[in-house]
């Protein structure tokens, strides 16, 4: 049921490496589960923290996988996994080509502030627009997102991958912001960021190496 040998990454950008859920082997999955148990990271999303038992929670995210949603398990090199990095709500609908969709990240908390979430935020939005030859047979020109208005983390990171802040809402207890990227800018003014971002990270991974690609 779990794969015991190390699959390849889907894809990678700096620190992090992507795996599909199917790939994910049984103490990734554990570390993705705790993650949405996390009642703070659930209080970040507006939600709540799941109930579900591990097995029925991978099996319905392994059920939405490619249909509903596209996510990837965040780990290391090590193989360690941080996080979660997915896209939703693609529109319009099958059998239609999908043109626009909601990005969602989650990083373990010990995790913020050193660089992870720039990574998985510029590696994702590569998947998305066609960076990255995995990617999406036609690639997105839009994604869009929501978040609380008072995650001033969130809401720096999101901005300095290329989101614009588009409007704010309030819903429940607490105001949201809407924010989008289009693949026109992000393509011109963003991806090179993401190439020189890997560099650096290499470099500071191993400083007597070639940060060459």
């Amino acid at each position: 049921m779990f794969r015991r040998t190390p699959p390849p990454p889907a894809l990678s950008c700096g620190q992090v490496q992507f795996l599909e859920l199917r790939h994910l082997s049984r103490v990734q999955w554990q570390s993705l589960h705790a993650l949405y148990r996390d009642p703070e990271l659930a209080a970040l999303n507006a939600a709540e923290p799941t109930r579900m038992p591990l097995w029925l929670f991978r099996l319905l995210l392994l059920a939405e996988q490619g249909r509903e949603r596209v996510s990837f398990g965040v780990t290391l090199p090590t193989g360690e996994l941080i996080g979660n990095a997915e896209l939703y709500d693609f529109a319009p609908a099958h059998p239609e080509v999908a043109t626009r969709a909601t990005l969602g990240v989650m990083l373990a908390p010990p995790y913020w502030g050193h660089g992870y979430g720039r990574d998985t935020l510029y590696a994702l939005l590569g998947w998305a627009f066609g960076v990255h030859k995995d990617g999406p047979d036609t690639p997105l020109e839009r994604v869009r997102l929501t978040t609380l208005a008072h995650n001033n983390r969130a809401l720096s990171a999101f901005l300095r991958a290329g989101f614009e802040e588009k409007g704010r809402f309030s819903r429940g207890r607490y105001p949201e912001v809407n924010m989008e990227v289009l693949r026109g800018v992000w393509l011109e003014e963003f991806q090179p960021q993401m190439s020189s971002g890997a560099a650096a990270a290499r470099v500071a991974h191993d400083p007597q190496g070639d940060a060459s690609p």
